[in-house]
């Protein structure tokens, strides 16, 4: 998937800062007018960093973790609020991290990964056509008379 491949270059890329995962918070601003609709606005931000989750062990990488949110203004940053998250990516990450290190870099790996992925669909495919085939076989054979256990059964 594109994420997938997206989560490939990151986690390969020379800049630590690729593998942060932004968590935005956004609220709605009304108007004083009732004629104008309320806009979107961006009340905060925190990040993650795939990298230091997958350096971390299992158990602390899926344990829940607080991140503040930060709203940035001219003036500065301000502590919002906090948030807690639970991080159920450690095996997705330890999975790509592997992939990175077979296939030695990103690219490779996600040639790799397409070519299994097409693989995966076109072996679904046969097996869904193959179904298919199977059960309108058993309807030509129920439809043509042929089922009782004495094998003769129309109604002749």
């Amino acid at each position: 998937s594109k994420l997938r491949e997206a989560l490939l270059d990151a986690l390969d890329s020379p800049t630590h800062e690729d593998s942060d995962a932004y968590l935005v918070l956004y609220g709605l601003a009304r108007s004083k007018s009732r004629s104008v609709p309320p806009q979107g606005v961006e009340l905060g931000s925190a990040f993650v960093n795939f990298e230091q989750v997958l350096l971390e062990a299992a158990s602390v990488a899926g344990a829940e973790r607080t991140v503040k949110i930060e709203r940035t203004t001219r003036a500065g940053s301000t502590t919002i609020g906090e948030l807690t998250l639970r991080l159920n990516v450690h095996r997705a990450l330890k999975a790509a991290d592997a992939s990175l290190e077979a296939h030695d870099g990103a690219e490779r790996a996600k040639k790799a990964e397409r070519q299994i992925a097409q693989k995966l669909q076109r072996e679904a495919s046969r097996s869904a056509a193959g179904s298919r085939g199977a059960r309108g076989s058993a309807t030509g054979a129920r439809g043509a008379g042929g089922g009782g256990p004495g094998g003769g059964g129309g109604r002749g």
